[in-house]
């Protein structure tokens, strides 16, 4: 399973080595928790929201083959 992760907003900054995009593969159906967490290397709990396939999704929710998560950071300012 082939899964791209698209950063927006300062979480950027958060993200290993700053970037803004990544490519995992899986070989089973998995969460978004786990990739964030296992793979990726990052707090899952730390984006304002969780896009795939144009819906917020729960950290929880099951990937499924080609599927592309939008991490957006959380709102802020003053």
């Amino acid at each position: 399973m082939r899964i791209r992760i698209k950063v927006h907003g300062h979480s950027v900054s958060l993200m290993p080595e700053k970037r803004d995009e990544f490519e995992v593969h899986l070989e089973e159906p998995t969460t978004i928790r786990s990739v964030l967490r296992d793979r990726v290397g990052v707090n899952p709990l730390i984006f304002g929201a969780v896009v795939v396939g144009g819906k917020t999704r729960h950290l929880d929710y099951v990937l499924e083959d080609d599927a592309e998560i939008l991490l957006v950071s959380p709102v802020a300012g003053g």
